[in-house]
């Protein structure tokens, strides 16, 4: 596409100015995504495909022709000129925040995702900022100057347990698809994976910071957590013989059917309850000198819990 060649327009694109090109590039995608904010459009102007008059257009005057954000071209003299204004103003800090909550079916009843590891994300792909999600969910990170960023839960608990998508090697996490300019991040988890996998953190982040101290029961070890969404399988505490899988498994299906949010928080317990009473008594585990009593002796301990 022929534009009028200038000063500004070969700045914009020179490699000593990658800031500038990775947020043309962004604009671009938002454009192709009929994705720009009302601002955007005011201070944008455009070309229309095909004109060889080379006339610039407001978005205003380019819609009321016809036409899609994402039919248009972008003039880069006004991307520069806007990105040098947002410059001055993107000298003002603000702080990433937000809430992560999960619908607990089995009250009906909102909950939030505590102790949640969220992850904001420049050009929705470099991590720039961390937290950790409070009891109620709610997050908030250090100050950015970034303006436009993507969000990211990925449901562990540092020092504690790490939640897998089903597998030792792919961890759990929902990221965010849409992008936030200056924005927080309210992200509700009512049904499918996520829910599945942000009730199991939940539960495991309950067991190990309320209920292991409040009944003085023994910490189990840093577990991995295999969260198995359609599998239809019994859960399982495995021994440490199995050196290829994860330390606990806990499944949303049982018998053909679902657990409900109250039975994901149980069977979370039960294996976890299994892993701390490895850590107080391991020779009951063992694999070699297994009986009736001793299988009686270790569920009773994890169904007592």
């Amino acid at each position: 596409v022929k534009q009028p060649y200038n000063k500004t327009t070969k700045d914009l694109l020179t490699a000593d100015n990658s800031g500038k090109v990775f947020e043309y590039l962004e604009l671009e995608a938002l454009k192709l995504t009929n994705n720009l904010d009302e601002d955007e459009l005011a201070v944008l102007r455009f070309y229309l495909p095909n004109d060889s008059t080379l006339t610039r257009y407001s978005y205003t005057e380019a819609e009321q022709l016809g036409y899609a954000q994402k039919e248009l071209i972008l003039d880069l003299v006004s991307v520069d000129e806007m990105l040098q204004q947002e410059e001055l103003t993107s000298r003002r800090k603000w702080r990433p925040s937000g809430r992560i909550t999960v619908q607990e079916d089995a009250i009906n009843r909102r909950v939030g995702v505590a102790g949640a590891e969220v992850k904001v994300r420049k050009w929705g792909l470099l991590v720039i900022r961390r937290a950790r999600t409070n009891s109620n969910g709610d997050f908030r990170t250090s100050r950015t100057r970034t303006k436009r960023v993507k969000y990211a839960v990925h449901f562990n608990s540092s020092f504690r347990f790490r939640v897998m998508a089903g597998s030792i090697f792919v961890p759990a996490k929902h990221r965010g698809t849409r992008k936030y300019k200056r924005r927080p991040w309210n992200q509700h988890f009512s049904y499918g994976r996520s829910q599945f996998y942000a009730l199991v953190h939940n539960a495991a982040y309950d067991y190990y910071t309320r209920v292991v101290p409040r009944y003085k029961l023994r910490r189990p070890r840093y577990c991995t957590i295999s969260a198995k969404y359609n599998r239809d399988a019994s859960s399982q505490h495995r021994p440490a013989v199995f050196v290829f899988a994860s330390d606990i498994r806990v499944t949303r299906i049982r018998n053909g059917r679902y657990r409900g949010s109250d039975g994901v928080y149980a069977t979370t317990v039960h294996e976890l309850t299994h892993a701390g009473h490895r850590e107080l008594d391991p020779g009951i585990f063992s694999i070699v000198a297994r009986s009736c009593r001793r299988n009686m002796r270790m569920e009773s301990w994890a169904e007592g819990v």
